[in-house]
């Protein structure tokens, strides 16, 4: 969960059901022999129910909603014409 949280909040639009599906694909492609057992498979595939309550428990949803937040408030903001120099 914490590496696919990582990766939508350096791309735009991180959100919850798109980070379902990656941690699942992400499960498939690194338990694929382990998910031929049904007792592994029941193990490894969290219900979604069960995938909210952890990203919300380990703060992870915090972090997509945040950086979804502040690219939408940045976005709203009017752009100067001039370029200031950050630091």
């Amino acid at each position: 969960m914490h590496e696919v949280t990582e990766q939508l909040a350096r791309e735009s639009g991180g959100r919850l059901g798109r980070a379902l599906d990656l941690v699942e694909e992400l499960v498939h492609r690194r338990y694929e022999k382990e998910l031929a057992d049904p007792a592994e498979q029941k193990r490894l595939l969290l219900p979604l129910s069960t995938f909210y309550k952890r990203m919300d428990e380990l703060r992870l949803s915090d972090i997509l909603r945040g950086t979804t937040r502040q690219r939408a408030s940045q976005a709203s903001k009017p752009r100067s014409r001039t370029r200031t120099r950050r630091r």
